[in-house]
């Protein structure tokens, strides 16, 4: 639905949150890529350089633009776009036999007993 798969946008979310701690933080590079979950350097560094375009020790630079993918949402809406034909009936009276039973104040605590409704 986004255009991107799942990993891919797991990834970008989280080197825009890599960037974040990089440029606001006192941590060490290799902290922040623990922290992210990379055990190896190269493969973080590599992996930052690929969406931010620089190294990660470039990162609190002055002056470097970081990529930031903000959270997907999605909201998903329903409306009556689509024409509904209809016609009015008229129906001779009919009987309407069901079973009686207290209900409590509320619906949901009441006790059915052998005869749900």
């Amino acid at each position: 639905m986004a255009g991107v798969p799942l990993s891919e946008y797991i990834r970008r979310r989280r080197m825009s949150l890599v960037a974040v701690d990089l440029q606001s933080g006192g941590d060490k590079v290799i902290d922040v890529a623990l922290k992210y979950g990379y055990s190896s350097p190269t493969a973080f560094s590599r992996a930052f350089q690929a969406i931010h375009g620089v190294a990660p020790s470039l990162a609190k630079e002055p002056g470097i633009v970081l990529k930031s993918f903000p959270p997907i949402s999605f909201k998903i809406t329903v409306k009556g776009v689509e024409e509904m034909d209809y016609r009015i009936e008229k129906k001779d009276g009919f009987r309407i036999v069901g079973i009686s039973m207290p209900l409590h104040k509320e619906i949901e605590k009441t006790c059915y007993r052998s005869h749900p409704i």
